[in-house]
């Protein structure tokens, strides 16, 4: 199953999917909305194999994608159905490729291993990019206009691969029942020089078991913020993090864990509390899947996308970064988040130029980091701490407290 997902509304999923698929019909696909009852569901797959189709396109699918059909159509080699109006058999080689296109669409766990993810996101509010910024601004009567282009760069991709030996991926993870498949088609791209095809399955389990509870996402992003800045973080594991009362108190002690965090802050995701450990690190994981490559807006005027980052220690690592600010709708909090994100950008800055800056580079800002005297509070940029402290070396997002 081929997965288009849009991580937000707008973000141009299903026009981009329509032109890979017209890229291939010379026209539109033809399309359906989601049948969510597994009888018309068979009736309806029965019909496009009869007649031929190349794709069978679902479209704005909102429901989870799970059952038998589902499984049954994608894994099976042939497609056996009794004819409507008689007691014939159809007997149709399963050839169609089947399409899907959705916003954060959910599947069943059955799912998982039939499923590749297409995932499509827009750093920023769709609603609110500018037309103009678009290379192509009628998509679809460019693809029809150059097909014969595509086609021919696509064929000359798969040739290269045959010419050099029909070498195979390095990488490519298992993928159960559709091995041949996913070897073939990760060594084209490999040798066409893209490598990485299914290494974004993370993405399928985080949507099989994921939620989609905003407000307490965004409350996750703020306390992340405030406490540790935007840097890239592994989910971590809670059992080795100091107690609560111990951090709080003079002699502290550091609760480095998301997980932490979100129980610290009271920040209500689900995780199995009486099950610490890999439960929560596993659920946690979900969670952060689910927030991926998805705009969220913590504070009025303030736009933040969670975004991937690689591995460290074996573990998927997540930060943030600013991608939309409105000063004329910023709360206090808003540009509170909003200054955190600019110092720590201008913090890396400052360590990718080289060792001439010195061990650290101290700034004065005027603004919502002043004393409570209303004098300038210096912050400061280290090495070691990879963040902006205060003049007491608390983060500057716990700095706020003092004025």
């Amino acid at each position: 199953l081929y997965a288009y997902n849009k991580t937000q509304p707008g973000t141009g999923g299903s026009l981009a999917a329509e032109c890979l698929m017209a890229s291939v019909l010379g026209a539109p696909p033809p399309g359906r909305p989601q049948i969510v009852e597994d009888d018309e569901h068979r009736k309806a797959t029965t019909t496009d194999f009869i007649e031929g189709k190349e794709f069978h396109y679902w479209d704005n699918i909102h429901d989870e994608i799970k059952g038998r059909i589902w499984t049954t159509k994608i894994t099976l080699p042939i497609w056996t159905d009794r004819i409507l109006g008689g007691n014939t058999n159809a007997n149709i080689p399963n050839r169609a490729a089947k399409v899907v296109t959705g916003n954060k669409m959910k599947f069943s766990d059955e799912m998982e291993r039939r499923t590749i993810f297409i995932n499509q996101f827009f750093k920023g509010d769709p609603k609110k990019r500018d037309p103009d910024s678009f290379k192509h601004k009628k998509l679809m009567k460019w693809t029809l206009e150059n097909r014969h282009r595509l086609v021919e760069a696509a064929l000359i991709i798969v040739q290269a691969w045959i010419a050099a030996g029909k070498p195979a991926p390095k990488n490519v993870p298992h993928f159960a029942s559709f091995e041949s498949y996913a070897e073939v088609i990760g060594g084209i791209l490999e040798n066409a020089g893209v490598p990485g095809f299914l290494e974004n399955q993370h993405l399928v389990k985080a949507a099989v078991a994921g939620s989609n509870n905003r407000s307490q996402y965004e409350m996750l992003i703020t306390a992340w913020l405030l406490t540790y800045g935007p840097n890239a973080r592994e989910v971590g594991n809670p059992e080795n993090d100091a107690p609560l009362e111990q951090a709080k108190s003079v002699c502290g002690g550091e609760r480095t864990s998301l997980i932490s965090l979100a129980i610290d802050n009271e920040i209500d995701l689900d995780l199995p509390l009486d099950k610490p450990g890999k439960a929560q690190c596993q659920k946690m994981g979900y969670v952060l899947g689910d927030m991926s490559e998805q705009s969220f807006e913590p504070a009025s005027g303030l736009d933040v996308m969670v975004i991937p980052g690689g591995k460290r220690n074996g573990s998927n690592i997540y930060g943030l970064e600013c991608v939309g600010y409105q000063p004329e709708k910023a709360t206090e909090l808003s540009h509170i988040l909003w200054v955190i994100l600019v110092l720590n950008k201008l913090g890396d800055e400052l360590l990718a130029a080289g060792d001439r800056y010195g061990e650290s580079v101290t700034a004065q800002y005027e603004g919502q980091f002043g004393d409570q005297s209303g004098d300038a509070m210096p912050i400061e940029w280290t090495k070691e701490s990879g963040r902006w402290l205060s003049g007491d070396h608390r983060p500057v997002g716990q700095a706020r407290d003092q004025g």
